[in-house]
């Protein structure tokens, strides 16, 4: 189960429907959705799990590397809402066990899956938007929906937690960072960099720092890169040009770029922690620099230990 898969349960089972993917959401003055479509789309090798939603596909026969298109009006007029309130934000994980639960989440995992994936799709976006996804989240409570392998369950898990309102918290999760820091793009430039690529990334995501866009510029690359961006635990947003070197690389970035701040890291660094919130530090005391930067340090791994070790003197 997914998400849509998760909506077309709920869908079945007789709940209010109003998307499975694109909605309008409003914060202001309380949090509200608003339906856009009265279709739904399923994969391909989904569809044989909802049978009883085959007569509504709009093509029955569905390409491989396609999903199946189904109309839902005016079959399942009764159940579509063209507004309902927003109670809540669940991001759903599969997991290997038949009884679906939410729990709550962290403060910081919700922003990003509500925040990034929208705003790489959404024209004009930018630190507004997120902004916007930030106040909305922080106004609601947050969970993680664990999805099950039982789809009864599931709809059963999710009904039950829509009566049981009154019981959940204001606040879950860990503490966030405060909501005004700027939004920061980190540009990673790639020259077959296939083993470097994840270690980098976690250590961006180590930062512990609330508003990031991460782009990785892939320069002509003829390793595993693309396979390793697409194995990294977070959304990222990923362009592959031909071989131009790490400038052209660097300025492909900043043209994709729509935070406020701009940090380059290269794909053999690794950042320590709290660096961004140090350097945006100095931008925010001192609004009349343009740059910040940090010493370099040579490190070297220590695989009995698995840390890294510093060598030598940052200054020299």
């Amino acid at each position: 189960m997914g998400k849509s898969s998760t909506a077309l349960a709920c869908l079945e089972a007789g709940f209010q429907f109003m998307g499975d993917d694109y909605v309008i959401v409003r914060n202001d003055p309380k949090p509200t959705v608003y339906g856009l479509y009265a279709t739904a789309k399923i994969n391909r090798e989904d569809i044989e799990r909802f049978s009883a939603l085959r007569p509504h596909l709009s093509k029955q026969e569905v390409p491989v590397d396609e999903k199946a298109v189904l109309s839902l009006h005016p079959a399942f007029e009764a159940q579509l809402r063209k507004e309902m309130p927003l109670q809540a934000i669940a991001v759903p994980r599969v997991v290997d066990r038949e009884e679906t639960e939410l729990v709550p989440e962290a403060d910081s995992v919700v922003r990003e899956a509500a925040s990034f994936t929208t705003m790489s799709q959404l024209p004009y976006a930018g630190d507004h938007t997120l902004r916007l996804f930030t106040a909305l989240c922080d106004s609601l409570p947050k969970y993680r929906i664990e999805l099950g392998r039982n789809r009864e369950r599931l709809t059963g898990a999710v009904r039950a937690f829509l009566s049981d309102g009154a019981g959940r918290p204001e606040k879950n999760g860990a503490p966030s960072r405060p909501a005004d820091l700027p939004l920061v793009s980190v540009i990673i430039p790639v020259h077959n960099g296939e083993r470097f690529v994840a270690e980098a990334v976690n250590s961006v995501l180590a930062q512990d720092y609330p508003a990031l866009e991460i782009i990785i510029i892939d320069d002509g690359s003829t390793d595993g890169t693309g396979a390793a961006v697409r194995r990294l635990p977070c959304e990222v947003h990923y362009f592959k040009q031909g071989k131009h070197g790490p400038a052209a690389a660097r300025n492909r970035g900043i043209r994709d770029a729509s935070g406020d701040f701009v940090a380059f890291l290269d794909v053999d660094d690794l950042w320590p922690k709290h660096t961004l919130l140090r350097l945006v530090g100095e931008l925010l005391r001192q609004p009349e620099l343009e740059v910040a930067r940090g010493y370099s340090q040579v490190m070297e791994y220590d695989p009995s230990a698995g840390v890294y070790e510093y060598r030598g003197n940052p200054k020299e």
